[in-house]
Formats: structure tokens, C-alpha cells, sequence
């Protein structure tokens, strides 16, 4: 079960999860957004240089909500590991199950089934043959042998 893919999906997500929380917990602090601004005056004729420098607020989060949950992401994605792998077992269970049903009733079939329509052939073959001159009764005879013949040969065949 640890290689099917529905399993090694849900590792992968775990993984990723605990990428993300890696990058939450390194990003506490809040990026400096800088702005620069060159420009000229054409009415006084002076160059005019601007820098601007900005944090965003509230400084004192360091990013808890985010770091929290990614936290949440990585103990979901983990559990649902198990919860893949126990997916997959049932499933193989159930084929295991339905694979050992088949086999009992082929086993059945082989055994029980095919030896009781030889039976019924041979017998309906011996009426035939000792059934008396009487035509309705020969024909009835020979129709019921073709029927036991026939469901022997698809019983094989099937």
C-alpha cells in the first residue's frame, strides 16, 4: 500500500505542507516596501530625488495566523496519510475477498456442477437408447439427451 499513488500523493502533500510551514515560521518579520522617485521641476529647474520607506503594520504579529496555520496543514496532510493508506487496504481487502469468492465458487462448479451434468447426460443418453418404439416418447427421449449434452458442452465451454 505505501506505493500505491493515492498514498504517496498524500506523502507528497505532507511534504509540501511542511515546506510551507518552513517558509511561514522565516517569514516573522514584514518586508520594508521602498519607493523612489527622481523627477524635475521645470518651474524652478531643480532635480528632485524622493525615497519613501514603508512597514507594514501590526510589527507585532510576526506572522502568528499564517505560521498557525500551515501548522494546521501539516497535521491534517499527515493524518490523511493514514487515512490513504487505510483507503487502499480496503480496497485490496476487498479484491482479495471478491478474487477468493470466485475461486470457492469455481471450485464449486468444478467439483459439484460439471460431475452432476455428465450425470444427467449419461443418463438421459442411456434413456434414450432403451427408450421403448414409441416415436413421441423416442423424440421426447432424444430432445431431453441433445438438452443434458448441450448445457455440458457450454458448462465446459463457460
Amino acid at each position: 500500500a505505501g506505493a500505491h499513488t493515492d498514498v504517496l500523493t498524500a506523502r507528497n502533500r505532507v511534504l509540501r505542507a511542511h515546506a510551507d510551514l518552513r517558509l511561514q515560521r522565516l517569514n516573522r518579520a514584514p518586508d520594508l516596501e521602498t519607493n523612489t522617485v527622481v523627477q524635475h521641476d521645470n518651474v524652478t529647474g531643480l532635480g528632485q530625488f524622493n525615497v519613501q520607506l514603508g512597514v507594514p503594520l501590526p510589527v507585532w504579529d510576526r506572522n502568528q495566523g499564517n505560521i498557525r496555520a500551515a501548522e494546521a496543514r501539516v497535521a491534517a496532510d499527515t493524518a490523511a496519510v493514514a487515512a490513504a493508506e487505510n483507503e487502499v487496504l480496503a480496497r485490496v481487502a476487498d479484491a482479495l475477498g471478491r478474487l477468493e469468492a470466485n475461486r470457492a465458487a469455481a471450485e464449486n462448479f468444478r467439483e459439484r456442477a460439471l460431475p452432476a451434468l455428465g450425470q444427467a447426460y449419461r443418463g438421459a443418453a442411456r434413456r434414450f437408447q432403451v427408450e421403448p418404439g414409441d416415436a413421441a416418447a423416442a423424440r421426447a427421449a432424444f430432445a431431453e439427451a441433445l438438452a443434458a449434452q448441450q448445457a455440458l458442452i457450454q458448462a465446459h465451454q463457460g
